[in-house]
C-alpha cells in the first residue's frame, strides 16, 4: 500500500498548458508512481482538471477569496496579492485534509505556497522535515532580471514597485527556503547559487522534462525560422520584439529572399500583433505545436531575462530541431555551444548563427540531432521518475 502526500498547487497542472502547468503535472505523474496523490487545487473560482485527476487518489479544488492588496492606489504590490498568507478558507480545508487522509508528506509547488509552512496548526500535524517545496527557479533573481531588462520601458513607477516586489520576494525565499526538509530546483546552476547563499544542503535538482515525442524528419518542407512560447510571459514577448526589431533585419539583409517567420503562441499583445507583415505570422494559440516544427528549419529562443530553464528549448530539441538562443535562454540545460545549440547574445551574433544554419543543411542535421539525444540522456519523463526514486524512495525503506 502506498503512502499518501499532499500536493498543494495554485497553479492548474496541465498536460497541454505552458511551462509551470506542464511541470505541476509531470510531477504528478511521476510522484503517483511512488504515492498516493492527493491534490489540492487554490484557484479563485471553481475549475475542472482533465486527464491529471485520472493520477490522483483525491482531488479538490478549494475556492478562495482572497483580498486584494490594501497598499495604496498608486503603490500597490503584485507581490502582496500573489504570495501573501494563506487565507482561512484555504487553512480550514488543507488542515481537514490533513487529519482526514494523514499523508506522509507535504508538497507545495512553486514559491507562491511556501508561506503555508509557517502556520503552525499544519506543522503541528506534520513535521517540517516532511515538507517539500517545488522552487522550480529563483523568482527573486528572475524578477530582478526582467526589471532590469526592461526598465526603460516599465517606466519610474512600475520599477519601482516591481523593485519593491524583487526585495519582498527575496525576505520571502530567506524565510522560508531553510524550513523545508527538501527545496527542488530545476537545474544545476540554481543549486549552486542557493547553496552558496543558505550553505546547506536540503536543494535538489528535478529537471523540467519532456513527454516522449516522435522526432521530425528533415527535408524540403522545413522553411521557417521558428518561435514557440506563451506571449502574455513578459520575456517571451520581450524576446520577439527583440528578435523581429533587431535581428531579423540583420538576417534579412544578407538574404536574397526574405525569410519566412512564425511566431506561436497564446495571448500575443497588440505590440506583437503588430510585428505581423508577409513574411511574419502571428499564429496565437494552436491546437497542436507539430505541424510547425514540422515546417521550421531551425527554432530561436532569444530570450533576454527571466529564470529556470526553457521548456521550448526542450521541446524544439526533441522534436529533433536546431536552436539558437542566448546564453540566458539556455542556462541550466547543460547544452553545449556548437555541438547541440548556438548561443549568440547580441543582434549581430544571433544573426550570423540563424544565417549558419540556413546556409548549411548537414550543420542544421548535425545540430538538430546532438540536441535530441541530450532530451533523451537527460530530459525525459524517465529521468524524472529516476530522481524521485532516489530522492523519495531511499529516505522511506
Amino acid at each position: 500500500m502506498k503512502e499518501k502526500l499532499l500536493l498543494i498547487t495554485r497553479v492548474t497542472p496541465s498536460l497541454q498548458g505552458t511551462g509551470v502547468q506542464l511541470r505541476c503535472a509531470r510531477h504528478i505523474l511521476s510522484l503517483s508512481k511512488i504515492f498516493d496523490i492527493i491534490l489540492v487545487s487554490l484557484t479563485h473560482e471553481p475549475i475542472k482538471l482533465g486527464e491529471i485527476t485520472h493520477y490522483c487518489y483525491r482531488y479538490e479544488n478549494v475556492v478562495t477569496h482572497k483580498k486584494e492588496s490594501q497598499s495604496g492606489k498608486y503603490i500597490g504590490s503584485n507581490f502582496d496579492k500573489a504570495y501573501g498568507d494563506p487565507d482561512a478558507i484555504e487553512l480550514f480545508e488543507i488542515k481537514k485534509i490533513i487529519i482526514e487522509m494523514d499523508p506522509s508528506q507535504v508538497f507545495l509547488f512553486r514559491l507562491t505556497t511556501a508561506k503555508f509552512i509557517l502556520e503552525n496548526e499544519l506543522i503541528g500535524l506534520i513535521a517540517k522535515e516532511h515538507w517539500i517545496l517545488d522552487l522550480d527557479d529563483i523568482e527573486s533573481r528572475a524578477n530582478y532580471r526582467h526589471v532590469k531588462a526592461n526598465y526603460r520601458d516599465l517606466g519610474k513607477v512600475t520599477t519601482f514597485k516591481s523593485i519593491l516586489d524583487v526585495i519582498k520576494m527575496r525576505r520571502l525565499e530567506n524565510t522560508v527556503l531553510k524550513l523545508f526538509g527538501k527545496v527542488l530546483i530545476c537545474s544545476s546552476d540554481d543549486q549552486v547559487l542557493l547553496n552558496k547563499r543558505f550553505k546547506n544542503n536540503n536543494f535538489f535538482v528535478v529537471p523540467n522534462v519532456m513527454n516522449d515525442v516522435e522526432p521530425l524528419s528533415f527535408g524540403e518542407h522545413q522553411k521557417d525560422i521558428l518561435f514557440v512560447g506563451t506571449l502574455s510571459y513578459a520575456p517571451n514577448e520581450q524576446a520577439v520584439m527583440y528578435f523581429c526589431n533587431d535581428i531579423l533585419p540583420l538576417i534579412n539583409n544578407k538574404l536574397a529572399v526574405s525569410v519566412s517567420v512564425k511566431i506561436v503562441g497564446f495571448n500575443p499583445s497588440e505590440k506583437v500583433l503588430s510585428l505581423a507583415n508577409e513574411y511574419v505570422n502571428i499564429t496565437g494559440g494552436v491546437d497542436s505545436v507539430e505541424p510547425y516544427y514540422t515546417a521550421a528549419k531551425l527554432v530561436v529562443a532569444p530570450i533576454l531575462s527571466g529564470g529556470g530553464t526553457r521548456i521550448k528549448i526542450l521541446e524544439a530539441m526533441a522534436f529533433q530541431r536546431a536552436v539558437v538562443s542566448t546564453t540566458i535562454g539556455a542556462e541550466g540545460l547543460g547544452i553545449t555551444h556548437g555541438h547541440n545549440i548556438l548561443l549568440a547574445d547580441n543582434p549581430e551574433a544571433f544573426a550570423n548563427s540563424v544565417l549558419k544554419l540556413l546556409e548549411s543543411e548537414q550543420y542544421t542535421i548535425k545540430l538538430a540531432i546532438n540536441g535530441l539525444n541530450q532530451v533523451k540522456e537527460n530530459f525525459t519523463l524517465h529521468t524524472l521518475d529516476c530522481i524521485y526514486s532516489q530522492l523519495l524512495l531511499k529516505e522511506r525503506v
